[in-house]
């Protein structure tokens, strides 16, 4: 599987779907949450069978900042399309929240395609969360 990984990174496997963030009473579109996916050939590989694995090879900060970096360009696309102002939830791990540079490499890619930050949402995981509050805190 870690071979498989690797090679997915190399091919460019990994996808993303948009999971809808709704308010039932308007049925509008308030959000969107980006959904990491591997689609390897007709299957695809629904993230708790390659997260783990991502994270034991040292893949995962590229990989999370790959989606964040892809959810921006979508964040984009979407808010050019229309009048509606489009946000998007991107998880975050812990060990990327902990680059050295990370909150550059926000701002950059923020910079980059001119979105302002209210439109990105930052999620951590409920279980790195706890691993360093203060760190993420303080980021």
């Amino acid at each position: 599987m870690k071979m498989k990984l690797n090679r997915a990174w190399a091919n460019n496997e990994f996808i993303i779907h948009y999971q809808p963030i709704m308010d039932l009473k308007s049925m509008k579109v308030l959000n969107s949450e980006a959904l990491i996916r591997w689609k390897q050939g007709d299957k695809i590989i629904p993230p708790v069978e390659f997260i783990p694995i991502a994270k034991s090879v040292d893949k995962i900060i590229p990989i999370n900042n790959w989606m964040l970096e892809n959810a921006c360009v979508q964040c984009k696309k979407w808010n050019e399309l229309g009048s509606c102002e489009a946000n998007v939830s991107v998880n975050t791990s812990y060990s990327q929240l902990n680059q050295p540079k990370f909150v550059s490499l926000v701002q950059n890619i923020l910079e980059a395609y001119s979105i302002p930050p209210k439109y990105l949402n930052l999620e951590i995981t409920e279980d790195e969360a706890m691993e360093d509050f203060e760190t993420i805190i303080n980021v």
